[in-house]
This record gives structure tokens, sequence and C-alpha cells, in this order.
């Protein structure tokens, strides 16, 4: 099973909160950006795979937006008209099952944007001080 450690991203997300509400917009255009690589290089592998070649149309991010702060959910989504099952598949191949590896391209596309997204947000404290 793949783990992920969030402990540094936590820490990031709780300094965030002090920061000024100016700097809201540049934290979620990074965000943002980050969030659409991280699709895209998900969706990149599943393009090619024979097993789900229709997996990578759902692969998709979701904003959650407001005063306090910004998050966003990356993977595939299970809503659509016969996508439901699909969506459902390429995220069971993403942990593995007991008869099939761990595909792991959500957590491939992460590491792969990791440095570019701390680059933004660094750009985006930057912009208050």
């Amino acid at each position: 099973m793949t783990t992920f450690d969030f402990s540094e991203l936590s820490k990031l997300a709780a300094d965030l909160g002090e920061v000024p509400a100016k700097t809201h917009a540049n934290v979620r255009k990074a965000l943002e950006v980050t969030a659409r690589h991280v699709k895209d290089d998900w969706r990149k592998p599943l393009q090619q795979s024979e097993m789900i070649p229709r997996g990578a149309s759902t692969v998709s991010y979701e904003f959650t937006d407001n005063p306090e702060g910004v998050a966003v959910e990356i993977g595939p989504t299970y809503r659509g008209k016969g996508s439901h099952w699909v969506g459902g598949l390429v995220g069971y191949l993403e942990y593995g099952t007991p008869s099939a590896s761990p595909t792991g391209y959500g957590h491939a596309a992460l590491q792969k944007n990791e440095a570019d997204f701390i680059k933004g947000l660094e750009i985006a404290a930057g912009d208050i001080l």
C-alpha cells in the first residue's frame, strides 16, 4: 500500500493560515496550477493503459474555496454517465488490490509537481513581504 507523508504540508497549511487575506488569490493560483499539472501527469499513463483507457477522462480536480482558505481534491470522479465504475477502477488500481499491484500514477504525479508547488507558494508568500 502506498502511503503519503503530509506532515510538512500540514505545517505549511497551518503557517499559511496566518497570512493576510490579500495573498489568498496567489495561494489559490499556486494550488490551481499544481492541481492542473498533477491531473495532467496522472492522466498521461492512464491514456496509454490497455486495461482502463477511459480512466484518464475521470481524473480531475475540485476546489473548496472560502475566506479561511483553499483546498483541492485531485483524483478520479465517480459521477457522469458511465464513468462511475471507471473512476472507481482508477481509484482501486492507484492503491492496488489483492490481485493487482498499485499503479501509483497519482502518487508519481504528486511527487513530480511538489517542488513547483512549493516554489509557487514561496512566490505567493514573497508578495506579502
